[in-house]
């Protein structure tokens, strides 16, 4: 495995270059993938508060984000319900669909950038997110609830 600081170089370089996605590390922050309803202005934001291995997995698991999110025409055509503003069942199992393709999109990027990484432990690292994605997915009113309270 290469050091991880090499990867998160690597990476933030071919995210820069081949999908004009710009990275910003703040301490505390979510990680997230953002973009303009147009699909330009990409941004990926990382918590500097994790450490770098978990640092690397999230960049991966947004930048799968920016990959689905490549072309807008696609994206909506593979997830359609998200384009709707309400929160459909529809919407709802298309938001956990992108989720869990953005993990494997990110895993398939690291073999891409031949990063080495323990596939066994990237799948037990995304397995806490999904299923979350998963129990918002039934009750989103009742999930931020209990995330905030």
């Amino acid at each position: 495995m290469r050091r991880l600081e090499e990867s998160i170089e690597i990476l933030e370089d071919y995210l820069e270059k081949t999908y004009d996605v710009d990275i910003l590390y703040e301490f505390g922050e979510g990680n997230t993938f953002s973009s303009n309803e147009n699909y330009n202005d990409k941004l990926i934001t990382i918590n500097t508060r994790h450490k770098p291995k978990i640092r690397l997995y999230c960049m991966l698991h947004e930048a799968g984000h920016a990959i689905l999110r490549a072309s807008k025409e696609k994206h909506c055509s593979r997830f359609p319900s998200l384009s709707k503003k309400k929160q459909t069942i529809a919407h709802r199992v298309d938001v956990v669909r992108e989720e869990i393709i953005a993990w494997e999109e990110g895993f398939d990027l690291s073999v891409k950038l031949k990063m080495g990484l323990d596939r066994k432990d990237w799948n037990n690292y995304n397995k806490k997110h999904i299923f979350d994605y998963i129990r918002w997915s039934f009750d989103p009113k009742e999930y931020m609830k209990t995330i905030y309270s």
